[in-house]
């Protein structure tokens, strides 16, 4: 049987997947909870929130042993986040011993997308077009928000990941999809810029982050709740203002 040290580490690390792919706080606190306990702990208690958390596990004879694991980066994997769901069922179920589930563990994180950058490239760009046609817009204008989109695109595969953080790197993205829309409809009048715009920055609204916070305040997980809320606000924000931005100037 593994260690109390040893076995909190492999929740941290299984914690730490979850979290950084996009788990939300319920969900991760209650696997590591059953996880914990299948391992052979008698105790565990898990307090997380979507930049950190703290794992505490006490073995039969009362030794204790407590760590924490911050998450510095985030991004919605969730075939990562399945995968990691399936590995905890197994372990509580009894079906998955120690050696191989640090084996399993690795397998997740080394795990590549389920789509290639191209396909989401292309996904995220034709998405912009139905966006604008849903918006009141035609096929010009769906024509020029695939453009824009195509921009986003590229600069959130591309370069996004180097940036200084989640904001800017959005402000930035709703620039650049904004003065694509712009710089087009100057060139082709009949274009509706204004829907262009619309279906561009679609791409960039965090229903995801909105979705989370409310999941979380359902779950009285009020701390990551606020946290999550803020968190989209602030990207809302800084779409509002990059697009804005570009208005002005233009």
């Amino acid at each position: 049987m593994a260690s109390t040290k040893e076995i909190v580490v492999i929740l941290l690390w299984t914690g730490r997947l979850l979290l950084e792919n996009g788990a939300e706080i319920t969900r991760v606190e209650d696997t590591l909870e059953r996880m914990g306990l299948a391992l052979g702990l008698k105790k565990v208690e898990v307090f997380a929130t979507p930049t950190g958390f703290v794992v505490s596990g006490q073995n039969e004879l009362g030794k204790v042993a407590t760590m924490t694991e911050r998450i510095r980066a985030r991004e919605l994997a969730l075939h990562r986040v399945l995968l990691v769901n399936q590995i905890s069922r197994q372990v509580v179920e009894g079906e998955l011993q120690f050696p191989e589930l640090v084996q399993r563990l690795a397998e997740v994180e080394n795990a590549p997308p389920d789509y290639p950058a191209w396909v989401m490239t292309g996904a995220g760009t034709l998405a912009t077009g139905f966006f604008a046609l849903m918006f009141g817009g035609d096929w010009r204008a769906a024509l020029v928000a695939c453009l824009g989109g195509l921009t986003v695109m590229l600069w959130r595969q591309l370069v996004a990941p180097l940036g200084p953080g989640r904001v800017i790197t959005t402000f930035l993205a709703a620039v650049i999809g904004a003065i694509t829309a712009v710089l087009v409809g100057r060139l082709w009048p009949t274009v509706a810029t204004d829907k262009a715009i619309i279906g561009t920055i679609m791409l960039l609204v965090p229903g995801v982050a909105v979705t989370s916070a409310i999941i979380d305040v359902i779950n009285e997980d009020l701390l990551s709740g606020v946290a999550r809320g803020a968190e989209a606000i602030l990207i809302a924000t800084a779409v509002a203002a990059g697009v804005s931005l570009v208005l002005a100037l233009g």
